[in-house]
C-alpha cells in the first residue's frame, strides 16, 4: 500500500502499484524594489512643453530596463502628467490657474 498521498488523494493503479506522475512547480516572486528612483530637475513652470524631468532608477538586482507608470488608477494628480520612456511630460491640464507650488 502507497503511504505518501499528492492533493489528499491516494494515487496506486488498480493492480496496487504506485503511479507516477511528473509535474512542474514554478515560483513566481515579487521583485525586490530598486535602491533608489528619481526625478531630475523636480520642477517645472506653468506653460511648460517640454520633458518637466527624466526617471532615472539605481537597480543593482535586476535588469537595468524599467517600465514607469503612475500608481493608482486616477490618482489626485495622474492627469496633470505623462509618461513617455523614461520622460515626464505635461499632461493636457490647464496649470495655469494655479500658483507656483500648488
Amino acid at each position: 500500500e502507497m503511504k505518501q498521498h499528492i492533493g489528499g488523494q491516494p494515487v496506486v493503479a488498480g493492480d496496487n502499484n504506485p503511479i507516477l506522475q511528473g509535474f512542474t512547480v514554478t515560483e513566481i516572486t515579487v521583485p525586490p524594489a530598486p535602491e533608489s528612483l528619481a526625478l531630475a530637475p523636480a520642477q517645472f513652470f506653468i506653460g511648460q512643453s517640454a520633458a518637466v524631468g527624466t526617471l532615472t532608477t539605481e537597480d543593482a538586482k535586476r535588469n537595468p530596463n524599467h517600465l514607469y507608470s503612475f500608481s493608482g488608477s486616477g490618482g489626485a494628480d495622474n492627469d496633470k502628467f505623462e509618461i513617455t520612456d523614461d520622460q515626464v511630460m505635461p499632461g493636457p491640464y490647464d496649470f495655469s490657474a494655479h500658483s507656483p507650488g500648488e
